[in-house]
């Protein structure tokens, strides 16, 4: 089941994608009243209402429709994963200000966001100075309850939904400041959705072509089962001692291809497009702008 938030005709609603993917049925016709689909993380009352709804036609056509971000704020903490897969720890091995070799645990960082961005938005940025903006295609999790100390085998239960982000990187700034809090946090730089696929209706762990591309050349190709700490050991690891809640959002790590991890790299520029997707969760494409 894919949620979404869209605009049509100047106005945004709140939907559940139809089963042929051809069209949304608006919450508000189904008289689910929420200002947010973060107002729905959580027991999910709704979860008969809207599994019967997707076998209708659906109020308004996927092609008629301005896909936004499924929130535009973030619902929780986001808490990122570094080096999660094999390649992409080697790729960056080498690089000043980055710890040598293939991580023996996983690495954990927070990323503090103005705003989420849209799937098709615009990303503005300053590239006037020293920023260095990088891509990163990665598979996020929306956690779904308040979890402590999980097992790997109660991992699923604490999902909620996964979904597309690109984690949009200043790599000057990591450099600059032997840490990965600021390059990390720039304004306008966390594009995520268009949806947030409900995680009991995907095989766990996921398996999932996931890639990036700018300006129409490949850049990144994997699948999302090739993580160093797989999806039930992130969330089994990182729960002991600390509390995951409804909404925080962890993001999995990035396959190798960045282009901090060509010679030369190869940062973004103004008027490059980077599109992402995940098979079967959702894409992302948005043009670079220098402002």
């Amino acid at each position: 089941m894919k949620l979404c938030r869209y605009r049509v005709n100047k106005r945004v609603h709140l939907g559940v994608l139809n089963q042929a993917e051809t069209a949304i049925v608006r919450l508000e016709k189904l008289g689910i009243s929420v200002q947010s689909l973060g107002d729905l993380i959580g027991e999910f009352p709704y979860r008969e209402k809207l599994e019967a709804a997707r076998f209708g036609d659906g109020d308004d056509a996927v092609g008629a429709v301005e896909f936004l971000a499924p929130v535009d704020q973030p619902t929780g903490r986001i808490i990122c994963l570094g080096k999660n897969y094999r390649d992409h720890a080697n790729e960056v091995k080498s690089l000043p200000g980055q710890s040598s070799g293939v991580p023996d645990a996983p690495i954990y960082f927070g990323k503090m966001v103005n705003r989420i961005i849209g799937p098709a938005e615009t990303v503005e940025v300053d590239l006037s100075g020293s920023c260095e903006l990088d891509y990163e295609v990665e598979m996020a999790i929306v956690i779904g309850r308040e979890a402590k100390n999980l097992t790997e085998s109660e991992a699923a239960d604490a999902i909620f939904a996964y979904t597309v982000v690109n984690d949009l990187t200043d790599r000057a700034a990591q450099r600059r400041h032997q840490q990965w809090l600021k390059g990390k946090s720039i304004d306008n730089t966390f594009p995520m959705g268009p949806f947030w696929v409900l995680a009991d209706g995907v095989e766990f762990p996921p398996k999932r072509k996931i890639r990036s591309y700018v300006n129409g050349e490949l850049r990144q190709d994997a699948e999302t089962d090739e993580l160093l700490f797989s999806i039930p050991a992130i969330l089994s690891d990182l729960s002991k001692n600390f509390t995951l809640r409804p909404g925080d959002l962890i993001l999995t790590g990035t396959p190798a291809g960045v282009g901090m991890g060509y010679r030369p790299p190869k940062s973004l520029n103004s008027g490059d497009t980077v599109f992402c997707e995940i098979e079967g969760i959702g894409w992302l494409k948005n043009k670079i702008l220098d402002i």
